[in-house]
Formats: C-alpha cells, structure tokens, sequence
C-alpha cells in the first residue's frame, strides 16, 4: 500500500508534512493507532478519579493522532492550556460496534488533528463522513443509551498519557 509508506516518510520526516499537505483516508489509520484527547480536572470524577463518560462529545470529536503527534501537542491546541491532561485510546475503540470512524482532518497547526465522526448503521468504517453533519440521534440508528456505552467504551479503554494539573 502507497499510503502505508508516505505514512511513513512523513512520520520520519515531519517538514515533509507542511509541504505536502496531504489528508490520509480513514482506511490509512492502523487499529492500534493511538489517538490522543485533551482532559481538564474538571472532566474527571473527584469520588472515583476516573475519566467522567459525559465529558466525551459524541458524536462528533477531535483527537491528534499519533503518528504526527505527542501528547503533550495537545496543549498547543486552539483553547489549550498548559495545565491540560491527555488520554489516548487506540483507533479500534474509536471504531467501536461501527458507530464511528477516525477522519484525518490536518489543520493549519496542527496536522495530526483527527476527528471521530459518527457513521450511520449503514455507513462503512473506511467511509468518510462530511464533517458537522446533521445526525438525527435517535433517527440515525444510534440511541441514546448506545451512545453513552459508545463513551463509556473509551473510559474503559483509555490510558492517561499526561495528568492534568490543577
């Protein structure tokens, strides 16, 4: 696969990347991929100090993935702090039970920045969505208890890669 080497090369030779400006196709991301998302403390439950599910916007979120991107890279984002957190799960909770797929979406500043957007039931995993779509919840095959297990998936699946600090 073509992609699989240019992933590669520009992984190894990141100034390769503003020069060439190219978007990867959610059928580009490797399952074990890791994609990293910015926390505050807000978003952790002070009782149990685990990730609150509620804090993930479904559908419909950004991430950075990892192949461009260390976490620490998530507090340069547009309204970062230095005191933010990141958490990482792999691309393949991210695709979990078909509900979602990773779509590369490179920004001015930052070229890793990935979006999870939520498929419809008969949507495939390597189709793109357009993004800011408008998604019917309960219409488009995704209630609501399905879209919190969705979230909770990824708290039970995440791993902190930077604490946040108070």
């Amino acid at each position: 696969m073509q992609s699989k080497y240019l992933k590669k090369a520009l992984s190894l030779f990141p100034c390769l990347v503003k020069v060439l400006h190219h978007k990867f196709a959610p059928s580009d991301f490797e399952l074990t991929d890791k994609l990293y998302r910015g926390y505050t403390r807000a978003d952790i439950d002070d009782e149990s100090q685990l990730l609150q599910a509620n804090s993930i916007r479904f559908p419909d979120f950004s991430c950075n993935w990892n192949l461009f991107s260390r976490p620490k890279d998530i507090r340069k984002r547009i309204n970062g702090k230095p005191t933010d957190g990141c958490y990482s799960f792999p691309v393949a909770i991210a695709r979990y039970n078909k509900m979602a797929t990773t779509c590369h979406d490179p920004l001015p500043q930052m070229f890793a920045h990935t979006e999870i957007r939520q498929l419809r039931p008969n949507e495939d995993i390597y189709f793109e969505p357009p993004p800011k779509r408008d998604l019917y919840k309960e219409i488009d095959g995704w209630s609501r208890s399905k879209r919190f297990n969705y979230r909770q998936n990824i708290v039970n699946n995440h791993v902190i890669e930077l604490e946040a600090e108070r």
